[in-house]
């Protein structure tokens, strides 16, 4: 039995990939302190995008504006950061 190409499209729980390329979450406190994105953060995530990868578990984000992840982490707590 193969397990197939790497380069070869995979579904994953109904998740349709189009290789199976996977860049993992990576940490790297690239925001402001606030939780807006800088664009270090932006091209770093879009470099991936654009560089082929199937998929991005991105980094940890917020979503409560009392319960913080680390500074300089992204936040999506509230319209402001869209």
């Amino acid at each position: 039995m193969t397990g197939g190409d790497i380069f070869d499209p995979v579904s994953l729980n109904g998740i349709q990939f189009k290789n199976r390329l996977l860049r993992s979450s990576v940490g790297g406190r690239t925001c402001n302190y606030d939780g807006t994105v800088t664009d270090v953060w932006k091209n770093f995530e879009r470099r991936f995008a654009l560089g082929g990868v199937g998929g991005i578990i991105s980094t940890t984000f917020h979503v409560n504006a009392d319960r913080l992840s680390p500074l300089q982490y992204p936040s999506i707590a509230s319209g402001k950061y869209i």
